[in-house]
Protein backbone atom coordinates (compact mmCIF):
# COMPACT_ATOMS: atom_id res chain seq x y z
CA UNK A 1 0.00 0.00 0.00
CA UNK A 2 1.04 3.72 -0.93
CA UNK A 3 1.10 5.74 2.37
CA UNK A 4 2.13 9.36 0.84
CA UNK A 5 2.74 10.52 -2.66
CA UNK A 6 5.28 13.28 -3.05
CA UNK A 7 5.58 15.87 -6.17
CA UNK A 8 7.97 18.45 -7.02
CA UNK A 9 5.64 21.63 -8.85
CA UNK A 10 6.47 24.68 -10.71
CA UNK A 11 4.55 24.57 -14.09
CA UNK A 12 2.70 21.80 -13.44
CA UNK A 13 1.36 23.32 -10.08
CA UNK A 14 -2.27 23.54 -10.98
CA UNK A 15 -2.51 19.87 -12.35
CA UNK A 16 -1.04 18.65 -9.14
CA UNK A 17 -3.53 21.14 -7.06
CA UNK A 18 -6.50 19.93 -8.92
CA UNK A 19 -7.13 16.51 -11.28
CA UNK A 20 -4.14 14.56 -9.45
CA UNK A 21 -5.47 15.56 -5.89
CA UNK A 22 -8.96 14.17 -6.69
CA UNK A 23 -7.48 11.05 -8.31
CA UNK A 24 -4.80 10.48 -4.98
CA UNK A 25 -7.89 11.46 -2.48
CA UNK A 26 -10.39 9.06 -4.26
CA UNK A 27 -7.79 6.62 -4.41
CA UNK A 28 -7.20 6.68 -0.10
CA UNK A 29 -3.73 7.82 -0.38
CA UNK A 30 -3.37 9.21 2.80
CA UNK A 31 -0.99 11.72 2.73
CA UNK A 32 -0.05 13.66 -0.35
CA UNK A 33 2.82 16.10 -0.71
CA UNK A 34 3.37 19.35 -3.35
CA UNK A 35 7.05 20.49 -2.97
CA UNK A 36 5.66 24.15 -4.53
CA UNK A 37 9.10 24.94 -5.84
CA UNK A 38 7.77 28.53 -7.73
CA UNK A 39 6.38 29.63 -3.94
CA UNK A 40 9.41 27.48 -1.94
CA UNK A 41 7.11 25.88 0.51
CA UNK A 42 5.41 22.51 0.99
CA UNK A 43 1.97 21.44 0.70
CA UNK A 44 0.32 18.79 2.74
CA UNK A 45 -2.63 17.00 2.39
CA UNK A 46 -3.94 14.82 5.06
CA UNK A 47 -7.80 12.79 5.40
CA UNK A 48 -8.77 11.65 2.08
CA UNK A 49 -12.18 11.91 1.51
CA UNK A 50 -12.65 9.26 -1.12
CA UNK A 51 -16.55 9.93 -2.34
CA UNK A 52 -15.60 13.33 -1.85
CA UNK A 53 -12.23 13.21 -4.08
CA UNK A 54 -10.33 15.20 -1.85
CA UNK A 55 -8.42 16.10 1.44
CA UNK A 56 -9.95 17.38 4.49
CA UNK A 57 -7.04 18.69 5.94
CA UNK A 58 -4.41 21.13 4.52
CA UNK A 59 -0.98 22.34 5.56
CA UNK A 60 1.47 24.33 4.13
CA UNK A 61 5.26 24.47 5.22
CA UNK A 62 7.41 27.26 4.34
CA UNK A 63 11.37 27.56 4.51
CA UNK A 64 12.76 26.37 7.90
CA UNK A 65 10.39 24.15 8.79
CA UNK A 66 10.13 20.62 9.77
CA UNK A 67 7.01 18.32 8.53
CA UNK A 68 5.90 14.68 9.07
CA UNK A 69 6.25 12.19 6.05
CA UNK A 70 4.01 8.69 6.38
CA UNK A 71 6.02 5.95 5.70
CA UNK A 72 5.83 2.12 6.31
CA UNK A 73 7.95 2.69 9.68
CA UNK A 74 5.43 5.63 10.83
CA UNK A 75 6.45 9.23 10.09
CA UNK A 76 9.67 10.52 9.55
CA UNK A 77 10.55 13.97 10.00
CA UNK A 78 11.71 15.97 7.33
CA UNK A 79 13.09 19.38 7.08
CA UNK A 80 11.49 21.87 4.63
CA UNK A 81 14.75 23.26 3.22
CA UNK A 82 16.06 19.68 2.58
CA UNK A 83 13.27 19.35 0.15
CA UNK A 84 13.79 22.51 -1.65
CA UNK A 85 16.28 23.01 -4.07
Amino acid sequence: DVCSVIEAADSSLALDRSRKLEIYAEAGILQYVIVNLGERLVEVYEEPLSAERRYARRTSHPPGASLDLLAASGRLSVRVDDLLP
